[in-house]
């Protein structure tokens, strides 16, 4: 399923370059349920749900990277990029 994995992401990258960010997540989605291991695709499926403000699945998928790959630097700049978020809003509501 490696190949056809591959495939079906840069059809997801097709797709952002035109603009369809919605088949482009549908086309890494897909890829990530057929290669389940490979990062480079999660990492990529959180760049296009950031890109189409889908916040909390990219927080999800950032936690889920964090625990095969404590170290990952995309997963670390999402979570924190969320937890500014929250804390903002909070400062927002005590105003």
């Amino acid at each position: 399923y490696r190949k056809e994995a591959l495939i079906v992401s840069l059809l997801g990258l097709s797709y952002e370059e035109e603009g369809k960010l919605k088949e482009a997540l549908q086309s890494i989605r897909h890829a990530m349920k057929l290669d389940p291991q490979r990062t480079g695709l999660v990492t990529e499926c959180i760049r296009l749900l950031v890109q189409n403000r889908q916040y909390d699945e990219a927080a999800e998928l950032s936690r889920q990277i964090l625990k095969r790959e404590p170290e990952n630097p995309i997963a670390h700049r999402v979570l924190s990029l969320q937890t500014q978020n929250l804390l903002q809003g909070q400062e927002a509501s005590f105003k």
